[in-house]
C-alpha cells in the first residue's frame, strides 16, 4: 500500500510535518509513505497511490491515479473541494475541529467577560484604572 502525503500551506500547522510523516511510517511499516513537496511530486506518486492525504486535489488527477482507494482531506471545510470523485472512491473530511472550536468560543466568552479583552487594549496606554475596568467585568452565576 502507498500513502502520497501533499498538504501545502502557508499556516506551518496546517501541513504534514517531517517527524508526523516518520509516526506514519513507524505506525504502519508494511505502507509505503511518500511526503510530497510540491505538486509535481504528488502527481507523479498518484500512479502508485493507494490513499492520498491531501488538501489540495484537482479532478483532472483522478486519471493519474488508477489504484487510488481513499482521499483524505484533513481540512473540515468541503468549499474549496470541487471535485466529482469516482463513486468507488471514499472521501473523508477532518472531523477533530469540534473541540477545537468549542474551547475557542469559550475561552473568547470568558476573555469578553472578564474583561481580558478590554485590558489588552489599554494596556499600551499604561494606565491601570481599576474602576474602569471593573465596569468591564461580567459576573457569571
Amino acid at each position: 500500500m502507498q500513502i502520497s502525503i501533499w498538504t501545502p500551506s502557508a499556516i506551518p500547522c496546517w501541513s504534514f510535518n517531517n517527524t508526523q510523516v516518520q509516526k506514519l511510517r513507524k505506525a504502519l511499516p508494511e505502507a509505503s509513505v511518500i511526503h510530497c513537496q510540491n505538486a509535481e511530486e504528488f502527481k507523479e506518486a498518484l500512479l502508485e497511490t493507494d490513499v492520498a492525504i491531501v488538501n489540495v486535489f484537482k479532478q483532472k488527477w483522478f486519471d493519474l491515479a488508477p489504484h487510488l482507494k481513499w482521499l483524505a482531506v484533513p481540512t473540515a471545510g468541503k468549499d474549496y473541494f470541487t471535485i466529482e470523485p469516482p463513486a468507488e472512491l471514499l472521501v473523508t473530511y477532518g472531523s477533530f475541529h469540534g473541540q477545537i472550536m468549542a474551547e475557542t468560543v469559550v475561552g473568547m466568552i470568558l476573555a469578553s467577560c472578564r474583561g481580558l479583552l478590554y485590558t489588552k487594549e489599554i494596556q499600551s496606554t499604561e494606565k491601570w484604572t481599576r474602576e474602569i475596568i471593573a465596569s468591564k467585568i461580567k459576573r457569571i452565576n
